[in-house]
């Protein structure tokens, strides 16, 4: 027994000092260096700037929020003077639909022009997945492809079992706008009417996507049906429990 305790505490010494002293590798290492060599793997590649895809991703930040205002709060750094300015919440309209679909899609056209001028071995590797994410987001309408497409028409139907159109989320993205937007004057008291009563169109609105939906034979199986109702009012519980007086 004795014998074990003795091998015991050699076996901890030994760890002990294969822990805290260091190893000739690391003597040998120098900090600067490796600084300066982590700092030069994320420094941008002249072919990111040459060929004008950096023009064109800081051009892609600005338009994603100007065509998806209700993006706004969710903006890294945002200012409430930002989401003041620029909050509006999702707007079902057909022809709002249809410009978005169409001017994203007019986006994902450039940005294969862009492609076609950058030489891909010559761009570093998270810059070539910059390009896929970026590509992904035009060509299926920010990564949302069936519910704000105008052409594939999915907008004319009742929210699905998912409830992942924007209209689901809706309340989501007025509550974090409001955060932002606390008033302090009439003016900012103007405004705040002036969002809410956009939010109510964009719920009416939605009611007249899904009738033009009906009439037009865009309609969703029975259970289907009861199975979007159920995740709607699961997105908005206490308006469905409560009424007005939910919110």
């Amino acid at each position: 027994m004795a014998a074990f305790f003795i091998v015991l505490f050699l076996s901890l010494l030994i760890a002990l000092i294969l822990v805290f002293i260091p190893s000739k590798a690391t003597q040998n290492s120098n900090p600067k260096a490796e600084l300066k060599k982590a700092s030069q793997q994320c420094k941008l590649s002249t072919e990111y700037q040459k060929c004008g895809l950096g023009i064109f991703l800081d051009k892609l930040k600005k338009e994603y929020y100007r065509l998806q205002p209700q993006m706004v709060p969710t903006k890294k750094g945002v200012t409430a003077n930002e989401v003041r300015e620029n909050f509006r919440p999702f707007d079902p309209k057909p022809s709002e639909i249809k410009r978005v679909t169409d001017e994203t899609l007019e986006l994902f056209q450039e940005l294969r022009f862009v492609v076609t001028k950058c030489s891909e071995t010559a761009l570093r590797m998270r810059e070539r997945r910059a390009i896929d994410e970026a590509k992904y987001l035009l060509k299926y309408i920010w990564a949302r492809p069936y519910d704000v497409n105008y052409y594939n028409g999915d907008w004319l139907l009742s929210p699905n079992i998912y409830c992942w159109h924007p209209i689901c989320y809706a309340g989501y993205h007025l509550q974090h706008a409001l955060l932002h937007m606390k008033p302090t004057s009439q003016d900012h008291v103007m405004k705040l009417k002036t969002v809410l009563q956009l939010q109510k169109n964009a719920i009416v609105q939605y009611k007249e996507n899904v009738k033009l939906g009906v009439k037009a034979g865009m309609i969703r199986s029975q259970v289907a049906c009861k199975a979007g109702l159920y995740s709607f009012l699961n997105s908005y519980p206490n308006v469905a429990i409560y009424g007005e007086t939910g919110m």
